[in-house]
């Protein structure tokens, strides 16, 4: 008897380690019932030199008196060396009749039947988000095509903002003259302008030729082809002209975020990485451009924001007044006080809410107004949310007991 027969039959049938639960104490994991059943003959298409086994192991837990179940599908092959394992989650959503290989190439791989899927979608409600289909195939010599096809359909799913696509389906006509004018935005002069636009200080133009390109590929006038050779070139453009800013550490994990656009859930959320990047990589470019500068203009607004945080102020009241570029006024000022701008504000208005509390018989809606809040409900949330009391609270445990009505 071969190895991988002999270890098969060893581990088929029912097994349950009550009595190993039960001597432990359950220390580190449930009592649970194994099946395990070989169940190469319900495989269809597998080739007949076919030399693994497939086994399912159907595994029942019961914790609180509840039973569970959760099943996985094995493959075992003879080596060399020994007998392979390869083990295959089956997710407690997938119906009995569909095989889960997860992070096949960093996706998520069903294989269902043809006519159950045609005739009982509703089972499948996995299938719904940016989901690719392929046509249907038979036997396990076809499931490369077949995997490709579902591949090729999940992009297209994803860069069009669909919830799901067949190979083979066919895509609203888009007018010609709308394809060709979005062409352009593919062209190497286009390409070469979103890596150039880095070092300017042009941040609206920037961002306005980011969120333009990613419209053109939603709206299907540029292709999936298309789209990852732009990013793929811009990443590798990018890359080598800021090398020496981008070899910060921080900068070394935003770029990684955006490499693979296919790993994001939804094109949407790919959009919002690329844009943070782009005008962040911006931001610290200029920086170093002119650091001097910037720090003088930090202290600027340091004195700015606390002769005026009384008044209506936020980042672009500040930035313009600095006649400075909104991201770059936002790194740089990140990077002189070690806070953001919102919280650099909060701050400086608590603790002079807390002097007022703690100073005078101002009541609490005068002392919202007095540092900057004209909602006094806004105010005590973010009293209470820094301080962990309210300003009621505050006043009575600093002793004062003037009149908050």
């Amino acid at each position: 008897m071969r190895k991988l027969e002999s270890f098969v039959q060893l581990l088929s049938g029912r097994f349950n380690n009550a009595p190993q639960y039960e001597a432990q104490k359950g220390e580190g994991f449930h009592s649970a019932e194994h099946v395990n059943t070989p169940c190469n003959h319900q495989s269809r298409g597998l080739p007949a030199d076919f030399d693994g086994v497939f086994l399912l192991e159907e595994s029942y837990y019961t914790t609180d008196g509840r039973t569970h179940a959760s099943p996985h599908l094995f493959l075992f092959t003879e080596e060399a060396e020994g007998v392979r394992l390869t083990s295959y989650e089956v997710p407690a959503s997938c119906p009995k009749d569909c095989l889960f290989l997860g992070d096949v190439e960093e996706n998520d791989l069903f294989l269902i039947e043809a006519e159950a899927l045609s005739d009982r979608p509703g089972e499948y409600p996995f299938l719904q988000e940016y989901t690719g289909i392929s046509r249907p195939h038979q036997g396990i010599r076809e499931l490369r095509e077949a995997y490709l096809e579902a591949r090729e359909m999940r992009r297209c799913a994803f860069c069009t903002n669909r919830s799901q696509m067949r190979y083979g389906q066919e895509m609203p006509r888009v007018p010609q003259k709308l394809v060709q004018e979005a062409s352009k935005l593919v062209a190497d002069e286009m390409k070469l302008q979103r890596v150039q636009l880095l070092g300017t200080d042009r941040t609206e133009e920037l961002q306005h030729v980011w969120t333009q390109f990613f419209y053109e590929v939603k709206h299907g006038r540029i292709g999936v082809r298309d789209f990852e050779e732009c990013m793929t070139d811009f990443l590798t453009e990018t890359s080598k002209t800021y090398r020496n800013v981008l070899e910060e550490k921080e900068n070394c994990g935003e770029i990684k975020e955006i490499t693979d656009p296919f790993g994001e859930d939804a094109i949407d959320c790919y959009e919002q990485k690329v844009l943070a990047f782009v005008t962040g990589l911006q931001a610290q470019i200029l920086s170093q451009f002119d650091t001097n500068g910037n720090q003088q203009k930090m202290k600027q607004a340091v004195a700015y924001i606390e002769e005026h945080y009384a008044s209506d102020l936020n980042m672009a009241v500040v930035s313009n007044y600095l006649s400075m570029n909104y991201s770059l006024f936002s790194y740089s000022f990140k990077q002189y006080t070690g806070s953001n701008f919102v919280n650099y504000l909060r701050d400086i208005r608590m603790k002079e809410a807390k002097r007022l509390l703690a100073g005078t018989d101002m009541r609490i809606a005068e002392i919202s107004q007095a540092v900057g809040y004209e909602n006094e409900k806004h105010f005590m949330k973010l009293f209470k949310g820094c301080c962990g009391v309210s300003p009621s609270e505050y006043r009575r445990n600093m002793g004062f007991t003037g009149d908050e009505s």
